[in-house]
């Protein structure tokens, strides 16, 4: 194995091991103090599917670096836990752009569904989805498995074609499904403050209204990156169809993954004032604005 190849295994290796503890302590955070909010529920459980996706890939990561297939099940096994907490984590760019159009464009009529009593199924519906996958993963004839010679997961089995093109076209349903919905959302914002500023003028007054924008920004970069994942998936065969290009695309979906809580950090300014704190045990109860 090339010293090429050597260095991507490593990393299949190390970006796990370097950002699975980081996430861990980010979803500690969700979870001690931002559990009245149903947005960061939302990305609470899309953390876990992001990371059962590097913990596959962690395994992969140990077969490519000493060059040593995994036996198949366990390569099937971990390949489930791949593709199933990739799949069940992707619905949840859906949810929290909608969660985000509800918030902003204040739509009283859907306002309850924001109520933390249907928090379980917002939450259950992408575990659903990714269960099924998972399980589906693990039948004869659908196999997920990471394959030394491409340097990247592949779908095996007499059902590959059928698996991968879900795998593919669900994926694109819900980048469409959120583009829709951020045109519709940046129509509002625009119209709205467009609105604002007329009504402004004619009383002469300053425009006061504020939109908490940081997650807002935290779903769209998510978003954008997962777009740009997908579109890698396309281009990438038509482009370069060798071991490195593909190995390049497999480190990237872990990549975008382990990068999803500084991106979080970077945008949402009372989760980055937690998170930097000396210590989470004990801090401060931050205030979060309506979000």
């Amino acid at each position: 194995m090339s010293a090429g190849y050597d260095v991507l295994a490593i990393s299949y290796i190390l970006i796990p091991l370097l950002l699975i503890p980081f996430y861990l302590r980010l979803l500690y955070i969700f979870h001690s103090k931002f559990t009245q909010l149903l947005s960061y529920r939302l990305m609470f459980h899309q953390g876990i599917g992001d990371i059962m996706l590097m913990t596959g890939q962690f395994a992969a990561g140990i077969s490519a670096s000493f060059g040593v297939p995994m036996p198949f099940w366990v390569n099937k096994i971990f390949g489930a836990i791949f593709n199933g907490g990739y799949q069940s984590s992707i619905p949840f760019v859906l949810l929290l752009s909608l969660n985000r159009f509800i918030v902003i464009c204040d739509f009283r009529c859907c306002r309850p569904l924001l109520d933390p009593r249907f928090a379980p199924f917002w939450v259950g519906l992408p575990y659903l989805w990714g269960l099924m996958l998972g399980i589906s993963y693990l039948c004869p004839g659908v196999d997920v498995l990471f394959d030394l010679d491409s340097f990247s997961w592949k779908f095996a089995g007499n059902h590959s074609d059928t698996t991968q093109q879900i795998d593919l076209y669900a994926g694109e349903a819900i980048i469409i499904a959120s583009t829709i919905t951020y045109i519709c959302l940046l129509g509002y914002i625009f119209v709205k403050k467009f609105l604002l500023l007329r009504r402004a003028k004619a009383a002469r007054t300053t425009v006061t209204r504020r939109y908490n924008f940081g997650l807002l920004l935290n779903v769209f970069f998510t978003y954008a990156s997962l777009g740009l994942l997908l579109l890698l998936f396309h281009v990438q065969p038509k482009i370069s169809n060798t071991k490195t290009a593909s190995a390049v695309v497999n480190m990237l979906i872990t990549l975008r993954a382990g990068l999803d809580p500084f991106i979080c950090l970077v945008t949402i300014r009372s989760v980055r004032k937690v998170f930097v704190a000396k210590s989470t045990v004990g801090a401060r109860f931050v205030t979060v604005m309506r979000t």
